[in-house]
């Protein structure tokens, strides 16, 4: 057999792998979003996959060829998780996200509904490149001239790379994927595996007791007081939108028991939209309970583990209430073990709790956690705060035949048919739900609040997304798709109203404290009482970029560079393109909140709400490092001498 000389089979095999992982690189590109500058993106990661290949194949010469080909290939399981990771969320996966990969069996069936025959690609070359080393049999040793001379090209390129990556530590990943990468992109994650270091601009951050919404200085707010003393029940619901409610499809009721609902003794929030981020379901959680922005950078749920919150379950347990949460799941999952108790629930019941005499997909079926829910709660010491999140209406949305009811045309079932038959599964458990707690005599005496925790049907797929505009009439676009509902049942209170106040679930607390007639004094939340709102306004940062907001007339996305004249606008109800300076200031507003309620959150300072004048913190434009101690105490003690 021939046999390539060993001078010439290196760079070979380096040509060879930078070659493929562009390659694969662009195919990423083309099943997600490619950078602005992909040109110029493409030669920078040309430049530092040369040099990493150069190491490993010259100066690192002596390690073992499968060993070799395992590192290469780590790049295209990447790039995989990259594009099922944005099929799924509509967004690319930060570095922290690896910090969950204990979840992944239970991700299994998601994975198996996302993956494509031709995403196969991305591992083709390990054939190549297997019959390339078959043709070098020479084990002669490199000699130390020529190792010198490869080391000093190695060091040539090194350079090049560290210079070219400067951009690391400046920008946000998103800036950095525009300009030069998937590559830098995670690059400039990377430190996010070992610490949470976040950094402030301390020239325009000026923390301060936050402004509460001017209709709290109402004499006679509406719906003050309306559910005074009363039983707290919330049901979250899995990727519930708003689109189902109050919808048929062919010819049946998609979701009848919220519909009946809504017509009596209700407020029903139609303009409501998920404030989530990095933590999907989890960010829900933590900002309705709390009335906080979530992390922009990871889930809220990992971030947050040792901040002292003050939201509504703490809130109530301060009035005597108890507070319970439940969920058919594991309780480790999205760090719900560690976190509710910070969030202030006294009991939580996950699966290991729940007799499991029904599993549904992932965990117990709603219907089954519901109905052992309901006999908790009517044993339950009262008042109680009840916090209940759902789990049958995900994704891959395929039930078992015998829990379908609703008939379709056709045997065969399209994806929005199966989400809108999962949709209408759990509308049943609801139903089933509240009747149990009129049984048990819970229900006259409680406000019953339901709303979605974040989209079932994405933007990222061109097929859907034509689907759901035939089936909406309208363009389905992002502000659609983040559309949830809110719906707060207060049982013979004779209101029927629909509140169309653009709003989102940093909102809730806010409206249930007025609706509970509780004096919200000096409690740090960022959202408004939508029941006294002169103006809407909501944010999310799952899809859109940080920066992006709905209000009750415009929609505004963000440019992932940051920079605003870059971004989009549009009318939200006729989606004509408008001006983008009449976004300007909805978009300084959620830039400047999102700082301000990071450093509150990363410093511990919101049960203690304190003033800082911009001139007088720590030098200007240095990076505040929260995983830092020397550093954060410094700074409290700063905080702490400036008030005394």
């Amino acid at each position: 057999m021939n046999t390539i000389s060993h001078k010439k089979y290196p760079l070979l095999l380096t040509v060879t792998m930078v070659l493929f992982t562009i390659c694969k690189i662009y195919f990423m590109y083309s099943n997600t979003f490619a950078p602005s500058n992909l040109v110029s993106a493409l030669i920078r990661t040309g430049i530092a996959l040369t040099a990493f290949y150069f190491i490993l194949n010259y100066i690192l010469f002596r390690i073992n060829f499968i060993l070799k080909l395992v590192i290469h290939e780590i790049f295209a399981l990447v790039l995989l998780s990259d594009i099922l990771y944005f099929k799924y969320f509509n967004t690319l996966p930060s570095g922290t996200e690896l910090k969950m990969l204990n979840i992944i069996p239970s991700l299994l069936d998601c994975i198996k509904e996302l993956f494509q025959p031709e995403y196969l690609l991305l591992f083709c070359d390990i054939l190549i490149l297997a019959f390339f080393h078959l043709f070098w049999n020479n084990k002669d040793r490199t000699p130390l001239k020529a190792f010198r001379s490869n080391s000093i090209i190695a060091l040539v390129l090194l350079t090049a790379v560290i210079f070219d990556s400067a951009a690391f530590g400046s920008g946000n990943s998103y800036q950095l994927y525009d300009s030069y990468g998937i590559l830098h992109f995670h690059g400039s994650q990377i430190k996010n595996l070992f610490s949470s270091e976040e950094t402030y601009n301390s020239s325009t951050i000026a923390i301060k007791s936050l402004e509460k919404p001017s209709q709290n200085s109402l004499t006679s707010p509406k719906n003050f007081g309306i559910a005074k003393d009363r039983n707290v029940i919330i049901l979250q619901v899995e990727a519930l939108q708003n689109f189902v409610i109050n919808r048929s499809y062919n010819g049946q009721e998609i979701t009848p028991n919220l519909n009946k609902l809504i017509k009596q003794d209700s407020i029903y929030f139609d303009s409501y939209y998920y404030n989530i981020a990095k933590g999907g379901t989890s960010d829900a959680e933590f900002t309705t309970l709390n009335s906080l922005y979530p992390a922009s950078d990871a889930p809220s749920y990992s971030k947050y583990t040792d901040i002292n919150l003050y939201g509504l379950p703490k809130i109530l347990k301060d009035m005597n209430y108890s507070t319970v949460a439940f969920h058919g799941f594991t309780p480790e999952f999205w760090n719900r073990a560690k976190m509710y108790p910070t969030v202030g629930f006294d009991s939580f019941i996950s699966i290991d709790k729940l007799k499991r005499d029904e599993i549904i997909g992932w965990g117990i079926s709603d219907r089954s956690m519901l109905k052992q829910a309901s006999k908790y709660l009517a044993k339950a010491k009262k008042p109680v705060c009840a916090f209940l999140v759902t789990l049958t209406c995900h994704y891959p949305y395929n039930l078992p035949n015998k829990s379908i009811a609703l008939k379709l045309p056709q045997k065969q079932s399209t994806f929005i048919e199966r989400y809108i038959q999962s949709a209408n599964y759990t509308d049943a458990a609801i139903g089933e739900f509240i009747e149990a707690l009129k049984k048990s005599g819970l229900y006259d005496n409680s406000i019953l609040a339901i709303y979605g925790d974040h989209h079932a049907i994405g933007c990222s797929d061109p097929s859907l997304v034509k689907q759901m505009t035939e089936l909406l009439g309208v363009r389905y676009d992002v502000a659609e798709m983040a559309n949830v509902p809110l719906i707060i049942n207060i049982p013979n209170s004779n209101i029927k109203e629909t509140n169309s106040t653009v709003g989102g679930q940093m909102d809730f607390l806010p409206t249930i404290l007025n609706m509970m007639g509780i004096d919200k004094g000096n409690i740090n939340f960022y959202g408004q009482d939508l029941s006294n709102a002169k103006h809407g306004f909501a944010t999310t940062q799952l899809v859109l970029t940080k920066g992006s907001f709905i209000d009750d007339n415009n929609v505004f996305l963000a440019s992932a560079d940051g920079i605003f004249e870059n971004g989009t606008a549009w009318n939200r109800k006729t989606k004509a393109k408008v001006d983008l300076e009449q976004c300007r200031a909805g978009y300084e507003k959620v830039i400047k909140e999102n700082e301000e309620c990071s450093y509150l959150l990363s410093n511990n300072l919101l049960l203690e709400p304190q003033t800082l004048d911009a001139d007088k913190q720590v030098a200007d434009n240095n990076a505040i490092s929260r995983n830092s101690f020397m550093q954060t105490f410094a700074q409290v003690i700063t905080v702490t001498l400036k008030h005394r």
